[in-house]
């Protein structure tokens, strides 16, 4: 993006002295300056926006969360639901976690397997993610509302 702002300027600078020069409307260079100008300013603040959006640790946007929500549908299959799901952008990486609600009479090696194939399949269709899922017996489900993925 930052490199693309420069091709622009460089270009907008070319055309507004050709045409000043061509034309003999000298006026054309100033006005095309301040287009650039305004170019700058523009993509310089959604350039700083997002690099410090992302060193806050920002959380994922609505249709990355959907995705999340939607491999977890898809891969948690045997578990009851999913819910407390939080997301944190830091640099490059996507920080995923979520408690997993499975029946209390499950075996570890059960839900340990249910949590494998969810990481796996979240890490593999989001790229840079880290996912992190704390189990919880049937008792802990929360009722259903909007932050809760019925399984």
């Amino acid at each position: 993006m930052h490199l693309f702002t420069d091709v622009i300027t460089s270009v907008g600078v070319i055309i507004g002295l050709a045409f000043a020069v061509l034309t003999g409307w000298h006026i054309l260079d100033p006005l095309i300056a301040a287009v650039v100008a305004v170019n700058i300013l523009m993509m310089g603040y959604k350039i700083a926006t997002d690099s410090m959006s992302r060193l806050m640790d920002q959380a994922a946007s609505p249709e990355m969360e959907a995705r999340i929500r939607g491999a977890i549908e898809a891969n948690g299959i045997g578990a009851l639901q999913a819910h407390d799901i939080r997301t944190r952008q830091a640099g490059r990486a996507l920080f995923i976690e979520f408690h997993l609600v499975v029946p209390g009479a499950m075996s570890v090696d059960e839900a340990h397997a249910i949590c494998d194939r969810l990481e796996d399949s979240i890490e593999k269709n989001i790229e840079g993610s880290e996912v992190v899922i704390h189990v919880e017996p049937e008792y802990k489900a929360k009722p259903e509302e909007s932050g809760v993925v019925p399984l």
